[in-house]
């Protein structure tokens, strides 16, 4: 599936989108040039999604955009993105790679919680925003995610950390905290934490 055009696309609600009846036959998706905004629900529970790529046009993806998309593997986000919605990549179980461009300056609530399979996380520029449970991963406290994380010029003072908390693992900024399986790069090291 491919959208073009120019400006947003439009706020939904819960599977009110023009194409909901088309859902499970959706697997790719293009975000074309002139497309500034991704809506509330625009792709929320395509299933069989797998790839999402998106033009330098895009600022911002809002609220529930890719919820629920499990078969997701690979998106490209655009490099003028600012802001990541609330819930955006929730429960995108396939989801093993992100790059946050340098351009994001906030992504919101539990954007990639329940993200089980997301094992690499690089951010190209300054510390974001982040919501609550931005990145809870893992599948329990018996079981923590393996995740890296790359940070690019935060500073000794931003090192992003990680505590288990309740079923999965949550990462939050701080002082370092001893936790097993987290690889962490800071200042072009990375620190494993044992």
């Amino acid at each position: 599936m491919t959208l073009t055009g120019s400006g947003a696309i439009p706020d939904y609600s819960s599977g009110g989108t023009p194409w909901n009846s088309y859902l499970n036959k959706i697997k790719t998706v293009g975000i074309g040039a002139g497309i500034t905004v991704i809506g509330n629900y625009a792709f929320d529970s395509c299933e069989y999604l797998t790839h999402v790529s998106m033009a330098d046009t895009v600022t911002s993806i809002n609220d529930y955009a890719f919820r629920y998309c499990y078969e997701l593997k690979a998106i490209r986000l655009s490099n003028s993105l600012t802001t990541i919605g609330d819930f955006v990549f929730y429960k995108d179980d396939e989801l093993e790679y992100i790059i946050i461009p340098a351009s994001v300056t906030e992504i919101g609530m539990f954007s990639f919680n329940g993200c089980l399979s997301l094992t690499d996380i690089r951010f190209d520029g300054n510390q974001p925003i982040l919501g609550n449970s931005s990145f809870a991963l893992g599948k329990s406290s018996s079981q923590p995610t393996n995740a890296k994380v790359q940070t690019k010029g935060w500073g000794s003072d931003s090192v992003f950390t990680s505590s288990v908390k309740g079923d999965y693992t949550t990462f939050t900024y701080g002082e370092l905290k001893p936790w097993r399986g987290l690889n962490v790069k800071v200042k072009g090291e990375w620190v494993n934490v044992s």
